[in-house]
């Protein structure tokens, strides 16, 4: 009798590492010597003894970030089996957000970057400070800008990180940032003789749109000038001339 020794597959298999919530790519290059031909793929991607995938390069997205152990067993034509194990990674996300202060139409924004790489260093910053999601300004996780629009802005802002060499992960985060209309200032004066000081000034005439008024601050135009809570003032000039 003549009789012959089947080989087993040779088991070539790999998987690249991803960011949570992006699919793990499988793939299986496992040979035999011909005529044998491998036509059954086992994976099981938890290691739990449960086939979840029959073909050669599946894919499957993981729920959690962490490490998983993951089985493949090739079957040859012949019946002969193989089985090999890899660890792929799955690595978190950072965590984007910002701080930004409101301020009047016009004055720049200082916009503070608090994000959390999540354990990776962040690598790049990215701003869109128009709400197209093309980004304005890259590289500054710190920095003033003037905003486009009166009242409400929509600020998209995305981290990346780089858990290992050659892999991104990125996290987007959206906040409206307000600027509030300049207020309006108006006044009246009291126009008195020289010798029948002092003149009198009210910016209660004085407007704002939001908000309130808080603070009236005067230049009398002699070098002289005033701050106070309420709008009315008072001030003494030096010379009968034209201020």
């Amino acid at each position: 009798y003549l009789f012959g020794v089947s080989e087993s597959p040779n088991i070539n298999i790999s998987a690249n590492p991803v960011c949570l919530n992006t699919s793990t790519t499988f793939t299986s290059n496992t040979t035999i010597t011909a005529p044998d031909v491998i036509n059954i793929h086992e994976w099981d991607f938890n290691n739990d003894g449960v086939i979840d995938d029959n073909t050669t390069q599946p894919t499957h997205l993981y729920p959690t970030a962490g490490s998983y152990t993951v089985s493949y067993t090739a079957t040859a034509s012949s019946g002969c089996k193989a089985t090999g194990t890899l660890v792929t990674m799955v690595y978190e996300n950072p965590i984007a957000t910002f701080t930004a202060n409101e301020v009047c139409f016009n004055t720049p924004t200082h916009f503070q970057d608090q994000s959390n790489g999540s354990g990776s260093p962040i690598s790049n910053y990215f701003w869109d400070f128009t709400g197209d999601n093309v980004a304005d300004i890259t590289g500054l996780n710190n920095l003033n800008f003037t905003l486009p629009l009166l009242g409400n802005n929509i600020v998209n802002y995305t981290v990346s990180s780089t858990p290992i060499a050659g892999l991104s992960c990125k996290s987007s985060t959206t906040q409206v940032v307000v600027t509030d209309a300049a207020p309006q200032a108006a006044f009246v004066f009291t126009n008195n003789c020289i010798n029948n000081q002092p003149n009198y000034f009210d910016g209660s005439g004085s407007s704002t749109a939001t908000g309130s008024i808080v603070s009236y601050d005067w230049s009398f135009g002699d070098s002289q000038i005033s701050s106070n809570t309420i709008s009315t003032t008072n001030h003494i000039y030096n010379l009968p001339v034209v201020y």
